[in-house]
């Protein structure tokens, strides 16, 4: 699981769903949420330690703007922790999110860390302190 984290860290932008997909070993396919700036990719199958991934293509203007789109992983099983984490992504901007109180108890709390080419979400379970989501956003849109 630390792996696939690391392989989609390193991923060249701007994120091209046919390299994103190879590299973690899944299958991704077009979805219908796909628009004049993004093309929204989703796991189909192959997800090994993955429950989802999504990868948001930017299309041209997108990228003629500085947005050179997302990864978006799901984590299934394992237990990687901040303290895992830390070598890779550098320190975070402070104290985790609070999920708003209607949200469901096993929400992530999520830190950001700041990156040269945008922003790193790390959502992490709230009882265990175990990763469940990677968002790795680079669009150009301030946290």
């Amino acid at each position: 699981m630390l792996a696939g984290v690391e392989t989609v860290l390193a991923r060249p932008r701007p994120y091209v769903a046919a390299e994103v997909g190879p590299a973690l070993g899944v299958v991704l396919t077009e979805t219908a949420a796909s628009n004049a700036f993004f093309r929204v990719w989703a796991s189909a199958g192959g997800l090994g330690p993955f429950a989802s991934v999504e990868v948001r293509e930017p299309q041209a203007r997108s990228v003629e703007r500085g947005r050179n789109g997302m990864i978006l992983l799901t984590l299934e099983a394992g237990c990687v922790t901040a303290a895992d984490l830390a070598p890779l992504v550098g320190p975070s901007d402070g104290v985790p999110s609070t999920p708003s109180p209607e949200a469901p108890a096993d929400t992530p709390r999520y830190v950001v860390h700041p990156a040269p080419w945008g922003v790193v979400r790390l959502g992490y379970a709230p009882e265990s302190g175990c990763l469940r989501s990677v968002v790795v956003d680079a669009t150009g849109v301030p946290a």
